[in-house]
């Protein structure tokens, strides 16, 4: 699947005119060909009807001919995984600063 503009891709889904994913929000960041997309959403639990705890997924885009193509993705799980993540990076970082 092709998409023209990045930002109007979205991981909200629906099932059965029910939303069953609910995207909470996203954000972009663009290196030449290539976008990051960050969304933060909730799956909806097939049981309670509840939406479950937020998860965060990243996926890689790729440009090629005027659109863009997903070429990989994450899901990070919960929060507290994904809070995991950003602390090794912000660690990385201030290492790199030494």
């Amino acid at each position: 699947m092709w998409i023209e503009d990045v930002r109007d891709f979205s991981v909200e889904t629906e099932a059965d005119g029910e939303v069953i994913r609910k995207e909470i929000d996203k954000d972009f960041f663009f290196d030449g060909p290539m976008a990051l997309g960050v969304f933060l959403f909730a799956d909806k639990d097939k049981k309670t009807g509840a939406f479950t705890e937020k998860k965060v997924m990243i996926i890689k885009f790729r440009k090629h001919l005027g659109g863009y193509k997903v070429e990989s993705k994450v899901v990070l799980g919960g929060l507290e995984n994904a809070s995991r993540v950003v602390e090794k990076i912000r660690e990385w970082l201030l290492d790199n600063e030494k």
